[in-house]
């Protein structure tokens, strides 16, 4: 069981330590964390619903994974291959695209939830 307790906490210190190299390193993901952290505070203001908050938390943690996972292939592709490569070029163009997908997924959520209750402030 200790064995077991220690590794989690090993996994846990990782992802952080990920999530922190990100902010630092990723001006993106910092970008996407301030826009997340508006989202909260507008769906705090216009106080959305359960649903609603599922949805946009969902679309939140979907597009930082996304960056994330980004920046991992990024990565990869800078240490292990060569950047002149039309390949490796693919392989980053399609990682980019995979963020732009879900970026472009969660800004239509966003309006979907938030359009009622903006509408709702001008009636």
């Amino acid at each position: 069981m200790h064995r077991w307790h220690t590794s989690r906490s090993k996994s846990f210190r990782n992802a952080f330590r990920g999530i922190w190299f990100n902010l630092r390193n990723e001006p993106n993901f910092l970008i996407q964390c301030i826009v997340a952290l508006l989202v909260v505070v507008a769906g705090i203001v216009l106080s959305l619903g359960r649903a609603e908050w599922i949805m946009v938390l969902l679309s939140i943690g979907a597009v930082l994974a996304a960056e994330a996972m980004n920046t991992a292939v990024e990565k990869i592709c800078d240490r292990f291959m060569d950047s002149s490569d039309p390949l490796v070029r693919n392989i980053k163009d399609s990682a980019a695209a995979a963020v732009l997908i879900i970026s472009l997924a969660a800004a239509l959520a966003g309006i979907l939830v938030f359009w009622p209750h903006v509408r709702d402030l001008n009636a």
